[in-house]
């Protein structure tokens, strides 16, 4: 009886271990086009909120899905993803969004464009970063 229970006790915790694993190594990975916007900004706000105090900017917008409008300086590709530049002709820095190859046709953007781009906010490093972004939304 003892033994039984052992075994059943076994079982149920490789099962319980298995779906843990799967949950946590194989679900798909967080987009833009899959969630709300958070915030809603435009290149000039979004970039003077992060050079007026960056540390609250990256309290507000860290890790959140945000609505970024703007005008599309470059596009550019590298092996992995498409890099949509959006930034004001006065500024220095600007708003790197970085798209999965898959999720954009180059040929739906030029530079000139304005953009509605969402992304997730992965912080400031002389320009926003905005990852995993899907356009127009």
């Amino acid at each position: 009886m003892m033994k039984k229970l052992i075994i059943v006790g076994l079982v149920v915790a490789i099962v319980v271990a298995i779906g843990v694993y799967l949950y946590v190594f194989h679900k798909p990975a967080r987009t833009a086009a899959s969630e709300e916007a958070t915030f809603s900004v435009t290149t000039s706000n979004l970039l003077s909120e992060f050079e007026a105090d960056e540390n609250a900017a990256n309290a507000k917008y860290l890790e959140k899905v945000i609505k970024v409008s703007g005008v599309v300086s470059s596009v550019t590709e590298n092996d992995a993803a498409i890099i949509v530049y959006l930034a004001e002709p006065e500024s220095t820095s600007g708003v790197s969004c970085s798209f999965l190859k898959s999720d954009l046709d180059k040929s739906k953007i030029a530079v000139g464009d304005k953009v509605f781009i969402k992304g997730i906010c992965a912080g400031y490093l002389m320009d926003v970063m905005l990852n995993r972004c899907a356009l127009g939304m």
